[in-house]
């Protein structure tokens, strides 16, 4: 621990030694690490070989193959993820297979990622926690030795050095709070129910994870209260698993009720993998939605977490504006990444017929999240709109930088849907640049918003269908999960300098937040760059394809996600 401590403090002490500048990258705080397992390799046998000739429907290649994989596995089980879906634009059948143990999911089984007779071994006494913090404190040391103070720069990426104490900080402050916490009083008079495990192993992750120091210290202070102020509700499904799903109510910075379940992951064990038993909680709170695995037994270590924000890479330069000009929607049209190198001109609506049938502004009432008090006569009916709101995309303004959506300003053009609005920034005084590039919002959002739709039109005829897992409210019968347009922000109070994609498993909500850039004056947005709202969509595009529609946890680990 005391290492862990000097190291921390000395990165701590160089960061304050380089000068920062002012307009230096806002980062929020969050939480990416996991055991690194060994690589997995899959072993066949005569008689898979030939029942796999036998087989046509790639459903039945898929069992024959799974099954033969886990025949000596002792409890060993799977089931075919109902998200898998045949693309219909290639033919190619995309399976998804998780693992099961005496009736409990492995949470991180997938068929590409398991195999061998160690899978059936459960582990006790692991901490990949702790195996991170260390590589990681090895690395702050090796660039510390490299800093020479007779350079003005002192001989270190300034960029890179900030990142790495920022990572070290955020994820191994608390290594060793689960050990800490499970010699508390608090802890050890708590009842050992189900319940108690559940509320003791999240509020040490919520302690671990809340960009508050007040919080976590307030948590550390009345563990007793905060845990008597959770509540857990289980719920019973007549599918015969046997593993408990919840929710937990009152969590301390969480936006929304926690969903939680029980599940093992493996963790590495020499060459081989075994088992660890965990709470597995997906945890929404203002800048991040956590997926988190901790240790279902005290002491409660957190085994892995994934957070489903993503961040856009390191800043790009400032650009000088153009003058603008205006007109259906007065954009950059496609193709036109920044209003360095175009000017505006008026874009029709146009959408891909296969992609959109409804158009950029429709949606039936029924998937409308602002009609569900409706009572409706026909609940096909159609809601057509006259703002930046529809089947795959809701923009809006966010200058409260909060998780408040719903009734957020949108420009209205109206019964013509033409939106054509101002946009020419003007230099301003420091303090008055926000205020000038807020007077812009209409455009702002009106370019969000076009932006985003060819997005996912165009993604739509390369295979991001519905089955595939992309974001619509409604998906016209095509399979896949509804209700999970885009929610796109515009101009985001939250931070400067950034832009950050959420992304749930497929039903749930997409965020994109895009910021202002306050590295030049006027200010630059984030929203009028189609390079870095592409970019956030894609990280949509990418999660959501690479581990399935219902997996948003395959590149969590500094895998290109």
């Amino acid at each position: 621990m005391r290492r862990l401590f000097v190291a921390a403090v000395a990165a701590a002490g160089l960061a304050g030694a380089l000068a920062h500048d002012s307009h230096a990258v806002s980062r929020r705080k969050t939480l990416s690490f996991g055991p690194v397992l060994p690589h997995a390799s899959y072993h066949t046998n005569s008689v898979y070989h030939t029942n796999l000739l036998r087989a046509q429907d790639p459903f039945e290649v898929a069992q024959i193959f799974v099954e033969d994989l886990i025949r000596d596995i002792p409890g060993g089980s799977y089931q075919i993820r109902k998200d898998s879906y045949t693309d219909q634009a290639t033919g190619v059948t995309h399976i998804y297979a998780r693992q099961y143990m005496n009736g409990i999911e492995v949470a991180d089984g997938d068929i590409n990622l398991n195999n061998g007779a160690s899978l059936h071994t459960v582990a006790r006494d692991v901490d990949p926690h702790a195996d991170y913090c260390r590589a990681l404190e090895h690395e702050v040391a090796s660039q510390l030795q490299k800093v020479d103070v007779s350079k003005p720069d002192h001989g270190v990426d300034r960029e890179a050095l900030g990142q790495l104490g920022d990572l070290y900080d955020w994820n191994c402050q608390f290594v060793n709070l689960p050990d800490f916490m499970a010699e508390s009083p608090d802890f050890a008079s708590a009842e050992d129910a189900a319940s108690g495990d559940v509320t003791r192993a999240l509020l040490q992750f919520m302690i671990a994870a809340t960009p508050s120091e007040d919080l976590s210290g307030e948590m550390l202070a009345n563990t007793a209260k905060y845990l008597s102020d959770m509540h857990v509700t289980f719920q019973h499904h007549l599918t015969g698993e046997h593993a408990p799903t919840f929710t937990v109510e009152n969590v301390p910075d969480a936006v929304n009720p926690v969903k939680g379940r029980l599940a093992f992951v493996q963790v590495p064990n020499g060459d081989e993998t075994t088992l660890s038993l965990v709470w597995k909680f997906e945890v929404e709170m203002k800048d991040n939605w956590y997926e988190a695995a901790v240790a279902a037994e005290a002491p409660h270590r957190i085994i892995s977490v994934v957070d489903w924000a993503s961040d856009s890479p390191v800043p790009v330069a400032p650009i000088p504006p153009k003058e603008q000009e205006g007109a259906t929607y007065n954009v950059f049209a496609w193709g036109i990444n920044d209003p360095s190198v175009g000017e505006r001109s008026i874009q029709k609506e146009n959408f891909d017929a296969l992609a959109s049938p409804l158009g950029w502004h429709a949606l039936p009432y029924s998937k409308d999240p602002q009609s569900k008090n409706l009572r409706l006569k026909h609940a096909s009916a159609i809601r057509n709109t006259t703002t930046t709101w529809g089947n795959n995309v809701f923009a809006h303004e966010d200058w409260e930088g909060r998780n408040n959506w719903l009734s957020n300003y949108r420009p209205d053009a109206g019964s013509s849907k033409v939106f054509d609005y101002a946009y020419k920034p003007k230099e301003t005084t420091t303090d008055d640049a926000l205020e000038e590039a807020q007077k812009y919002i209409n455009a702002t959002i009106t370019q969000l918003f076009y932006t985003s739709n060819l997005v996912h039109d165009l993604y739509y005829r390369y295979g991001f269908t519905e089955v595939a897992g992309n974001f619509q409210q409604y998906n016209f019968g095509r399979g896949g999960q509804e209700n999970d347009a885009v929610i796109a922000n515009a101009q985001d109070g939250s931070g400067y300098n950034n832009a950050n994609f959420m992304t749930p498993p497929d039903g749930q909500n997409g965020r994109c937040r895009m910021y202002l850039w306050n590295t030049a004056n006027p200010y630059r947005d984030g929203d009028l760059e189609a390079g870095i709202v592409i970019h956030e969509l894609s990280h949509g595009l990418s999660t959501r394809l690479t581990g399935g529609p219902a997996n948003s946890g395959c590149l969590g680990w500094g895998e290109a996600g």
